[in-house]
């Protein structure tokens, strides 16, 4: 079952804790902006604007008794993220970030507990492919009480999580850059429906390219703007040249 990412619990001492970390090492993200019009002569004339990688945090407690645990470190995860400046994504994520929790009484002297937590963190495109994976260890100090003894297991893991999405999310980790790419359709037609699928099938099966989607219709600029994730490498000055050299093969389902 995965934690709410949003539960009341808040760590809030430990995200602030870590929040100047991340700061310092900065944010994984295409963060050129810029827009790029050509072949204005065509009837779908695509544009393309790079866009900043957006992340999604997925928590599951490894058994009953980490329940807790998985629910703080998801609210602190999301924090971390959120004050690094990093773009988080409710639905369809570029990068998922997921973590199996599992947490033992490592201790225990009369009222006094001490937590050890492991997690299995995962980084994964939108495909599913794993683009790091590690197992982060949290040694917790002891506590009076399990409350406050919770509360140490989950700053641990704050500390574990922070230096984790900094290697996990690197440029050269990752590898991968966004760009919404909109195309300008003249009429709006009852086989616009057989285009976006084309569109979406022969983009995402383009070398290099991780997935595609409808993003949204931008119905001011009578365009359909897809989101093409893709690999940096393989298109080192953007992926609106390489679309456009298949703009009449993608134009065929007009």
């Amino acid at each position: 079952m995965q934690a709410n990412p949003f539960p009341s619990a808040r760590p809030y001492a430990a995200i602030l804790a870590v929040a100047a970390c991340l700061a310092v090492a900065g944010c994984t993200t295409v963060n050129q902006t810029h827009e790029v019009t050509t072949r204005p002569e065509q009837t779908d004339t695509p544009t393309a604007l790079m866009k900043e990688l957006n992340y999604a945090v997925a928590v599951v407690p490894g058994d009953a008794d980490a329940r807790d645990t998985a629910a703080h470190l998801a609210e602190t995860v999301n924090g971390q993220l959120a004050a690094a400046g990093y773009q988080l994504a409710l639905t369809a994520p570029d990068v998922l970030l997921r973590l199996s929790v599992k947490k033992e009484l490592f201790d225990r002297s009369g009222n006094y507990y001490r937590y050890i937590g492991r997690a299995t963190a995962s980084a994964e495109a939108a495909d599913g492919r794993i683009l790091n994976q590690e197992t982060l260890v949290a040694n917790a100090a002891r506590a009076l009480g399990k409350s406050a003894a919770e509360e140490s297991l989950a700053a641990a893991f704050a500390a574990q999580t922070a230096t984790w999405i900094t290697r996990a999310c690197a440029p050269q980790q990752l590898r991968l850059a966004a760009a919404e790419v909109a195309v300008k359709r003249p009429y709006l037609t009852s086989d616009h429906p057989r285009f976006i699928s084309a569109f979406v099938r022969k983009v995402q099966a383009m070398k290099g390219v991780v997935n595609c989607r409808l993003a949204r219709e931008d119905h001011d600029r009578g365009a359909f703007v897809f989101r093409v994730l893709y690999d940096q490498q393989a298109y080192p000055q953007g992926i609106l040249n390489a679309v456009v050299l298949r703009l009449d093969e993608l134009s065929l389902e007009r």
